[in-house]
């Protein structure tokens, strides 16, 4: 009952809100009473406390209509067709307002949550090969890439690939078996979509106009293979299999021939094509499994189809029309899963769907690496979700770290390369090997080549277990390095790293997502201790870095050298394992299966590292063995006659570990466009002995293979030649070989052949 209150204003009253079929012990929605100005929801008024809510007669000179509904802080997370909308008017006139249930139950919120994961998948050409149509096989020679670079079963410490095999699901189309990989350092964008309670009927030819029903039986008749595939006759539908960028390997996309089409089937489906926009069609490219929806239905009759679709609800955006609304964000975690939870009220949906877009950082900018909506792809509650990017995304690069029994640290990766790929040998002293180094100490083992020396700047990545922050409270690390003895033991005194170090992070701020930066270090010294970065905090979601030194090698000179990791508590103390209630442990990953605890008070590893560039010369041409050194080579002889080269090729060899030469090639090219051809190569210095003394010889060819392919009809044969020798060498920065070490050189010569000799 509606009593007015005898208030210094007079103006207020109470109203009594009854909602009607609720059930005694259940509890009542939360109600707000909101202001409505041509049809937008202006401001709160009021909110339902006690089955009442006040109600002001100053309402009647501020609007005519207002609006029950949820009580909600932000006004846009209110949703239209949950707010029963009433004159004001009728507040006043009532003295009981009587809720329907229909309205009231949608004001129940109730908290869903939405998973999945996001990945790229890359073709690999291997597998597959051998089912390749007759004239492919053999063109492509791409290898396949292995899970890590240690190959690692050692459980989380290197990701596996996921493979998936697609098949052949029509004949002459390549599918390609595929290695997918997570995507991360991204935002989700996570849309619901509500389909009504009451689907209406649908015409199949206005959502399939290339289902057999709907096209001319002419066609259909006569060429059964194109009713059956929307893809024939709108490849923009299909979008590319797969749709790749230019570093992405992939295999060609090969549709069906169709074969001669009789006239009149040919101008019956050039009508149809005629009337498709292809830009369009291509704004619509549908996700797989949509498509084989449609070549399934394709062989169904109309009558079947709409069961079909009505046991499919990710297909209900498609063929319905359904309101869609964005409910939230997620940042990608790095192992390229998200989650994302929401309130949201009950509303009468038939079916509710999801979709998603996705964004990644990217150089500085957001990059959108998927769009369900545009494709179609949306998913029920219950189902995976999996998000195939497209080309524009990069894969993620993070790698979670081994399982271990104790919160742990460990050197992870030097530039790209996983530390078990370093040739140093388990420490026996606190900052030291103490112990006889072998030669290949120091050494990364590369795709390429083993031993190799390490140059440029390079990065280190740690792997801290969260119990490193949270259990052992260490805030700080340090990074330091020394040359080294023959023992592994520093010879001089250590030097910290102090190249600045910041991380950015994706932070939601008023509503979105930006990128923050945060400064590691080098930090002020804490209590006498310098060279110390800040741990940074591994429950922080949306890092998107993960380098925790830098070090310039070039600025050093090119040795051995120890290098030391330490962890330090907030007040600048260094913390050792064994500590008691917060004990840890270094790991040594010493090879691809293998974790070695190390429980001195650092960690520490060998680096060998080397500037000294590869060099290479053509010094001399000989003629039968004769040496001749003259600038211009003008050389004429029989077709037995011989040409070799003397050369050098080679890197200074490091006193222990031998050359750092990779190898060399001596090619050789015959005029204006002939072939590149090889003369000599190999994988050691050449000569072996870098004194003073003759360079090393080629192998001897006969003026005869000199001209072999020769188009020249003239016994007489004369041109010009082009040899390059080319050296490279094995050093690294961790992530590529640094081609700036090799070098290379070049020599031209003429020669002519002339008869006699076996020509």
């Amino acid at each position: 009952m509606m009593k007015q209150k005898t208030g210094p204003t007079g103006k207020e009253g109470t109203l009594v809100i009854s909602l009607d079929g609720m059930a005694e012990g259940v509890s009542p929605p939360e109600i707000a009473v909101y202001l409505v100005r041509k049809g937008k929801v202006v401001k709160k008024l009021a909110t339902v406390s006690k089955n009442s809510v006040p109600v002001d007669k100053s309402w009647l000179k501020t609007a005519k209509r207002v609006a029950l509904g949820p009580d909600v802080d932000e006004l846009k997370k209110l949703e239209a067709d949950s707010l029963l909308n009433l004159r004001i008017e009728d507040l006043f006139s009532r003295e009981i307002f009587e809720i329907p249930k229909e309205w009231w139950d949608k004001w129940i919120f109730r908290r869903v949550c939405v998973s999945g994961t996001v990945r790229k998948c890359f073709p690999s050409f291997g597998p597959i090969l051998n089912k390749v149509p007759g004239g492919l096989s053999g063109r492509f020679s791409m290898p396949i890439e292995k899970s890590g670079c240690c190959g690692s079963s050692v459980k989380s410490a290197s990701r596996a690939f996921n493979l998936k095999a697609t098949a052949l699901d029509r004949p002459g189309l390549i599918r390609w078996p595929q290695i997918c990989r997570p995507v991360c350092h991204g935002v989700v964008e996570v849309y619901e979509t509500c389909c009504n309670l009451e689907l209406p009927p649908f015409d199949l030819c206005d959502i399939l106009p290339l289902h057999p029903d709907c096209l001319p039986l002419d066609l259909c008749r006569l060429h059964p293979e194109i009713c059956l595939d929307p893809c024939l006759i709108a490849p923009e539908l299909c979008g590319g299999l797969p749709e790749i960028g230019p570093i992405d390997p992939v295999g060609p996309v090969i549709r069906p021939e169709i074969g001669p089409l009789d006239p009149i089937a040919s101008k019956i489906l050039k009508q149809v094509r005629a009337e498709v926009d292809p830009v369009i069609m291509a704004r619509k490219v549908l996700p797989t499994r949509v498509l084989g929806d449609l070549k399934t239905m394709a062989r169904m009759d109309a009558n079947k189809s709409r069961e079909y679709v009505m046991d499919r609800p990710y297909l209900y955006p498609i063929f319905f029309d359904c309101s869609t609304r964005k409910v939230g964000e997620a940042i990608l975690r790095p192992d390229g899963s998200f989650t994302h939870c929401y309130w949201t009220s009950k509303k009468p949906c038939f079916r509710t769907t999801y979709a998603f877009k996705v964004r990644q950082w990217q150089d500085g900018r957001w990059i959108e690496v998927y769009n369900g909506l545009a494709s179609g792809e949306y998913f029920t509650q219950d189902e995976a979700k999996i998000l195939d990017a497209n080309f524009k995304a990069q894969a993620c690069q993070d790698d979670p770290g081994p399982e271990y029994e104790k919160p742990y640290v460990m050197l992870q990766k030097i530039g790209s390369t996983d530390s078990c790929h370093l040739n140093s040998p388990l420490q026996h002293a606190a900052a030291g090997i103490n112990a006889a180094l072998p030669a290949d100490a120091g050494l990364l083992n590369m795709g390429y080549a083993s031993n190799c020396p390490l140059s440029d700047r390079l990065a280190f990545r740690l792997k801290m277990a969260d119990g490193i922050y949270g259990t052992v409270k260490a805030r700080y690390y340090r990074i330091s390095y020394a040359p080294c003895d023959g023992s592994g033991n520093a010879a001089e005194e250590f030097s910290n790293l102090s190249i600045p170090i910041t991380w950015r992070k994706i932070v939601y701020v008023d509503g979105h997502f930006e990128v923050e930066h945060e400064h590691l270090g080098p930090n002020l010294p804490v209590n006498g201790m310098d060279g110390l970065y800040t741990i940074p905090d591994p429950e922080e979601d949306g890092w998107l870095d993960s380098v925790h030194g830098l070090w310039d090698s070039k600025s050093e000179a090119g040795t051995r050298y120890v290098l030391k990791v330490e962890i330090f508590d907030k007040d600048g103390k260094l913390l050792k394992p064994g500590i008691s209630g917060a004990d840890f442990v270094y790991l040594h990953w010493t090879a691809a299966e293998t974790l070695t605890p190390v429980t001195h008070e650092s960690l520490v590893h060998v680096l060998t590292t080397n500037h000294n560039i590869c060099y290479a010369s053509i010094e001399e041409l000989r003629h039968n063995l004769v040496t001749h050194t003259e600038d211009c080579q003008f050389i004429t002889g029989q077709a037995n006659e011989t040409i070799s080269l003397g050369y050098r090729a080679y890197h200074v060899k490091d006193p222990v570990a031998g050359t750092f030469m990779w190898k060399f090639n001596l090619h050789w090219q015959r005029g204006f466009n002939g072939s590149l051809k090889l003369w000599d190569s190999g994988g050691d210095n050449r000569p072996a002995s870098l004194s003073a003394g003759a360079p090393a010889l080629s192998p001897a060819k006969t003026l005869a293979e000199m001209f072999a392919g020769d188009p020249s009809p003239s016994p007489h044969k004369k041109c010009t030649f082009m040899a390059r020798l080319y050296v490279y060498a094995k050093h690294t920065n961790g992530s590529r070989r640094l081609n700036e070490y090799d070098d290379s050189d070049f020599a031209s010569f003429a020669l002519e052949m002339t008869p006699g000799g076996g020509a």
